[in-house]
């Protein structure tokens, strides 16, 4: 489907002040510049100064990948669609949707855990797995529950103005979720 825009381009003669217009239609999928490819799609930044810690395997680093295509927009949770609703991946999926045994996705779980690859939070009754940004990144903005979640790791990386800011923020809202360790 062309998706068109209306371009206006308007010339002034800057001796007598008068202006003519020019009128284009322009298309918005495809111009100049080439094919806008899959412009809604959602995707997730990585990070070239952050590369995966050098404790995993490749075929760990495989799988880790795998799971950022479960990553939710602006929380950093993975979760699954299950029919209409959306729902915290557990152990049982992510052994399912990594092609592991449940005592092996156990291991890779505890390995990601120590290495800050993911955290585990309870937030409203339901236990979620995050994903620690810096190793894959859904959002354009750091929000105020993810900085929280990762907050060692983002001390080493962010201005100090950005982590005063944030943590002033976490005092007035008092944020309700609980990191399980």
């Amino acid at each position: 489907m062309e998706q068109k825009a209306k371009k206006i381009t308007r010339y002034t003669n800057q001796s007598t002040g008068e202006f003519s217009e020019k009128v284009q239609w322009v298309d918005l999928q495809f111009d100049d510049e080439g094919y806008l490819f899959w412009s809604r799609k959602a995707n997730v930044k990585t990070f070239l100064e952050v590369p995966l810690p050098e404790e995993f395997t490749w075929a760990e680093k495989g799988r880790i990948h795998e799971l950022k295509h479960y990553i939710l927009k602006d929380n950093q949770f993975l979760v699954y669609r299950s029919g209409n609703t959306i729902k915290p991946i557990t152990t049982i999926e992510m052994s399912k949707v990594l092609d592991m045994s449940d005592r092996q996705c156990k291991a890779l779980i505890k390995k990601m855990k120590r290495a800050s690859v993911i955290t585990e939070i309870s937030f409203d009754g339901l236990v979620y797995f995050v994903f620690n940004p810096l190793y894959g990144f859904k959002e354009k903005r750091l929000t105020l529950n993810v900085f929280l979640f990762f907050q060692e790791e983002f001390k080493k990386v962010l201005p100090k103005w950005v982590i005063d800011k944030f943590l002033e923020e976490a005092i007035e809202l008092r944020p309700k979720f609980q990191v399980i360790k």
